[in-house]
């Protein structure tokens, strides 16, 4: 398989390691060749690519290349995928947003409410412009953007790029829960087949099926109750999953 060149837009993300982590993890079936950092917080995301350096050295010294810039034209230009984790205001606005609508009595979470609507008409205007750019130096690459809000910023894309068919949004957050519902029940993720709904971080599972038909929905509801549960994951918590397994509860 042909390596490839990648570019995180967002490098001084304190999620940009875990990201390695599962890059390393999945270098058989996604090689790469080089890896490019970008980031507006030259000094933030200097931290991120010189760990990142000794990291590659060590587990994954196939990639040929690590550089940070804060050069659009030098991180975007030659990449075959770009990967966009921006977060416009950073974290003081993050602040703002859960606090202002928390003192209103509305729902304070960075992605959900009045909260999350003041985030996400920060990030549209970021996300058009630096799409825009992208494409003026990689108009062949792939963008997966996983910026949050992560609905309200895919459907302003989708709008506004229409016809870019390698412009791709995406949320891990049901993938994170379906991992979750699988350890719970001691089987394998692909053997859920889920019923689901709903923008992100405001979705419901509404049935939960095995792929031979049965139905495991109350099965779960009754694990909830009387074991507990706690949304973790793999990519989060940086480790392969044979490595270390989730365990919310007792398999039911």
């Amino acid at each position: 398989m042909e390596r490839k060149n990648l570019t995180i837009v967002g490098g001084g993300s304190t999620y940009t390691l875990g990201i390695l982590m599962s890059l390393i993890e999945e270098k058989v079936t996604f090689p790469l060749k080089s890896i490019r950092f970008y980031d507006i917080d030259s000094e933030r995301q200097r931290f991120n690519a010189e760990a990142a350096k000794i990291l590659l050295q060590e587990l994954y010294p196939e990639v040929e290349e690590v550089i940070y810039t804060t050069n659009k034209e030098v991180a975007f230009t030659g990449a075959d995928v770009l990967f966009l984790q921006i977060r416009t205001g950073g974290l003081e606005m993050r602040e703002k947003d859960e606090q202002i609508a928390l003192s209103h009595g509305c729902v304070g979470q960075e992605t959900c409410g009045a909260g999350g609507m003041a985030y996400g008409l920060r990030s549209i205007g970021d996300m058009i412009t630096l799409v825009k750019d992208i494409r003026q130096y990689a108009p062949e690459a792939w963008i997966l953007n996983y910026t949050n809000p992560a609905a309200i910023v895919a459907e302003a894309t989708t709008r506004v790029f229409p016809d870019d068919k390698k412009l791709i949004n995406m949320c891990d957050m049901p993938c994170i829960i379906m991992e979750s519902y699988a350890d719970m029940l001691g089987c394998e993720l692909w053997d859920l087949v889920p019923e689901y709904f709903g923008l992100n971080h405001y979705g419901w599972f509404t049935r939960i099926l095995h792929r031979n038909g049965e139905d495991l929905t109350q099965k779960i509801k009754d694990c909830i109750i009387n074991q507990g549960f706690s949304a973790t994951s793999n990519f989060i918590a940086n480790e392969p999953s044979w490595k270390k397994p989730l365990k919310i509860c007792k398999p039911c």
